[in-house]
């Protein structure tokens, strides 16, 4: 099978097909530019807020979130990272189920509660 042959975009950038129409072409950059925007977003709020199950897949919905609403201002990226460190101090500190056991062990001298 044989594929059409790509071109090179101005200025040796991207390679496009030329039978697009500009609008459309613009179209798909602003698309690729808003998914690499997304992940740029995602991964460093991971790094930011460690990687902890749970975490990745409420910030991934929170990003779709504002990027869904159109409008990407700092004031709005402010908000969503104050949102995600609200929703990661809450569950920081929401004592685990093990940091309970072990509290009530040693208060028992090392029985477990009954």
């Amino acid at each position: 099978m044989s594929y059409p042959k790509k071109h090179a975009g101005k200025s040796g950038g991207p390679k496009y097909n030329p039978k697009l129409s500009q609008k459309r072409r613009d179209k798909l950059i602003a698309l690729q530019q808003k998914e690499q925007l997304k992940s740029l977003l995602i991964s460093k709020f991971l790094q930011k807020y460690g990687k902890v199950k749970g975490n990745k897949e409420f910030i991934a919905r929170e990003v779709n979130a504002i990027l869904k609403s159109g409008k990407i201002t700092e004031q709005n990226l402010k908000a969503l990272e104050d949102k995600i460190k609200l929703r990661l101090a809450i569950e920081d500190k929401a004592p685990s189920v093990h940091s309970q056991l072990s509290k009530g062990s040693k208060r028992s001298g090392g029985k477990p509660p009954s």
